[in-house]
């Protein structure tokens, strides 16, 4: 079972460190998913490689570049990429978190702002409220990353 946890979070994002495969689990699963590594990195199936000094893990088979859309799309902040906000941080540099529960003086973005996803790069955020009974989602603000500028495409 552990094998397989590895193995999927590694496929979900990338590379990955034990401490990050294991997030949330037991003291059990955590203790599995060290053994797991062990046995997957002496198979070939995964190996380390080491950035900015933080030894991380990934499958041996590699991704092809070619296989990363380009299409824009909005996250949940639930998502595999944005979930762990310290990893989020450390690999992309962005800051982020869901303010619903910030108080409302206090927000920067918007009571439930999303992150924003173009290739392998976070552009921005969009402060947005789905209208569940209209069938309509609203989108009450966008904010791009400092160095992100916006162009308008009317090619349909």
């Amino acid at each position: 079972m552990a094998e397989n946890l590895v193995l999927i979070q590694l496929r979900n994002m990338g590379l990955a460190s034990v401490s990050e495969i294991s997030y949330l689990r037991s003291p059990k699963v955590k203790d599995g998913v060290a053994k797991a590594v062990q046995r997957l990195k002496k198979s070939g199936q995964i190996e380390e490689v080491e950035i900015q000094s933080d030894r991380y893990l990934k499958l041996v088979e590699t991704t092809n570049k070619n296989d990363i859309s380009d299409q824009i799309q909005i996250l949940s902040p639930f998502d595999n990429l944005v979930i762990q906000r310290k990893r989020l941080k450390h690999f992309f540099m962005f800051d982020y978190q869901v303010e619903c529960y910030v108080p409302a003086n206090k927000r920067l973005f918007g009571y439930f702002c999303l992150p924003i996803l173009k290739g392998n790069q976070l552009i921005g955020r969009v402060d947005a409220k789905a209208h569940r009974q209209e069938g309509k989602f609203e989108i009450k603000n966008i904010f791009f990353e400092r160095g992100i500028k916006p162009t308008v495409n009317l090619k349909q």
